[in-house]
């Protein structure tokens, strides 16, 4: 694995191991250190030099896949799939995000709650005063 990958997945201080090396691999691209079409390390060889689980890389590349940052193929290898114009990261970083009036809500309260006690038409609510009882 190359220096700056390295050093990018060492200095990630928060999440789990897998959102770690998500970060890190977005964070290589972004910046420049990882281009358009270069092969990554097989999943079981970046496991080996990070010294981190095979299965946690299988899910990190599988992640970043699914967001269109890889690209896997089967007997290949996994390849950057995305290529990032100069001056965007810097730019992405620079913007606030946006929210709508309801995303405002949802991160002042800290997210989705279920209500305390059941509405009428409640999900895996069923109404027990009709339940039979005998």
């Amino acid at each position: 694995m190359s220096s700056p990958l390295l050093q990018l997945f060492q200095h990630q201080a928060s999440g789990g191991v897998r959102e770690r090396l998500c970060t890190t691999l977005r964070l290589a691209i972004n910046r420049h250190h990882l281009h358009a079409g270069q092969q990554l390390p097989s999943s079981r060889q970046l496991a080996q030099d990070l010294r981190i689980s095979r299965v946690t890389v299988e899910a990190a590349y599988g992640q970043l896949e699914s967001e269109g940052y890889l690209r896997r193929e089967i007997g290949r290898g996994t390849f950057v799939a995305i290529t990032i114009p100069a001056g965007t990261a810097s730019a992405a970083r620079v913007q606030p995000a946006r929210f709508s009036a309801r995303g405002q809500q949802v991160l002042a309260t800290g997210g989705c709650q279920d209500p305390p006690f059941p509405h009428a038409f409640a999900a895996g609510s069923p109404e027990l005063r009709a339940f039979p009882h005998d």
